[in-house]
């Protein structure tokens, strides 16, 4: 009996350990490259679901099911799904409908996904370094978000004036853009002949019906999102974590995953080509002759609406500030850590890659001009240039904690400025 229990711990031993040597000759033949432990792990640490940029030919955003949970609204676009962590008008956060008071502190934060994203990583530090100041320290200070994925101008602009029309009042507002302002209406709308300045993937949410074959693709990539999360769960939370052979199966299937998306998109492309499309999905025909017209129109469009969201600040006493934020692509602006080239760059070329290096120096330039016109608008772009951390979460524009944290600081630095101005 001892015999046949050592025999049998024997064969264990050297199978498991024939499992683990397994994925160094096996893996270029499933996958077509060779094994790398430290990549593999990586990758599946940071393998959120990609949602599919429909009827796009953009990198996937991490904007997980960013049509289902945004709906149609009659002023601003879209709004979000009304949810636990969204409040009735469709935004995170509680109530944009705020009232100034002695001993309050309003603040409204507007923009895109970066704008978003400090509201939701950095609320809590934006208050505390703001109460280091004797202003706020007896202040309860109040923040509020009017920002979503995929906000452009003017939705921004809309907001505020919707928002303020409801009785809203602020003291301070902040807009962090910039991203979506330019790249959406280049990598989005443009492709599918869709007018620049309308929302982002508006040809989806104006259909007034979708037919069945679109539907039945739309279940099919959640069903294979959900499927890619069931297995990326399952990994991470066990002993298969650390295993050779367990990163090589996770790896093959979550490849395997991808493509089918990549196939379900293509797809979903041609389903809606030839579904109803007119001029409620189109707008207005828009015309160019070369990008730099195309760029310098957006551009215009941006700053034209932060004069605006200016104009408002002045009329209605409170003081507004535009930041234009920091991107991946942009020129020579970060040194990339070997995590962010792995899970936070595009390689090759891509349309966000164009619009972010082709159309950024454009809105640099127009806030020469914001600043003619009083706006405080101040040029983020630059911000991680010194920076060594991993600071950029994904392959558009998100970031971690630490991006959004250092944004805030920046933020709240030229508040202070703005302050001391007046003391």
């Amino acid at each position: 009996m001892k015999s046949f229990i050592e025999n049998f711990l024997i064969i264990v031993v050297v199978t498991a350990i024939a499992l683990e040597i397994l994925p160094y000759f096996a893996a270029p033949y499933m996958l077509d490259a060779s094994f790398s432990r430290s990549q593999f792990s990586t990758e599946l640490f940071h393998a959120s679901v990609d949602s599919v940029a429909i009827i796009n030919d953009t990198i996937d955003t991490n904007e997980d099911k960013y049509i289902s949970d945004h709906i149609l609204h009659p002023y601003l676009g879209f709004v979000g799904t009304p949810r636990k962590s969204y409040n009735k008008f469709g935004f995170p956060g509680p109530d944009p409908i705020t009232k100034v008071s002695e001993h309050t502190f309003n603040i409204c934060i507007t923009g895109g996904s970066v704008a978003k994203g400090v509201f939701e990583h950095s609320k809590d530090h934006f208050i505390e370094i703001l109460q280091t100041q004797d202003f706020f320290k007896d202040k309860k200070i109040n923040i509020v978000l009017l920002a979503l994925d995929g906000f452009k101008q003017p939705q921004q602009l809309l907001a505020l004036n919707y928002f303020l029309s409801l009785g809203a009042q602020y003291d301070l507002v902040i807009n962090i853009d910039g991203f979506s302002d330019i790249v959406f209406p280049y990598s989005d709308n443009l492709p599918d002949n869709v007018y620049p300045n309308y929302p982002r993937h508006w040809n989806m949410y104006s259909r007034k019906k979708m037919n069945t074959k679109v539907q039945g693709l739309l279940i099919k990539k959640e069903i294979i999102e959900s499927k890619q999360d069931l297995w990326q769960g399952i990994f991470t939370n066990s002993i298969l974590q650390y295993s050779n052979f367990g990163l090589l199966v996770w790896k093959s299937m979550n490849d395997k995953s991808r493509i089918e998306k990549e196939e379900n998109k293509k797809d979903l492309r041609d389903a809606l080509k030839n579904s109803e499309f007119g001029y409620q999905s189109a707008g207005p025909k828009y015309t160019f002759s070369d990008t730099a017209t195309f760029f310098t129109d957006q551009a215009d469009m941006w700053m034209n609406s932060s004069i605006q969201m200016g104009k408002l600040a002045q009329s209605m006493n409170f003081e507004y500030f535009h930041f234009i934020q920091p991107n991946q692509y942009y020129f020579n602006s970060k040194e990339f850590t070997e995590e962010e080239l792995l899970t936070a760059y595009t390689k090759g070329t891509s349309r966000v890659k164009s619009a972010v290096a082709l159309g950024f120096p454009f809105l640099i330039g127009k806030g020469f001009e914001l600043k003619r016109n009083d706006v405080n608008f101040y040029d983020l772009t630059m911000i991680f240039k010194d920076e060594k951390r991993t600071v950029y979460l994904d392959q558009c524009c998100l970031l971690n904690k630490i991006g959004y944290d250092i944004i805030t600081d920046e933020v709240c630095g030229r508040i202070f400025e703005r302050q001391a101005e007046f003391e």
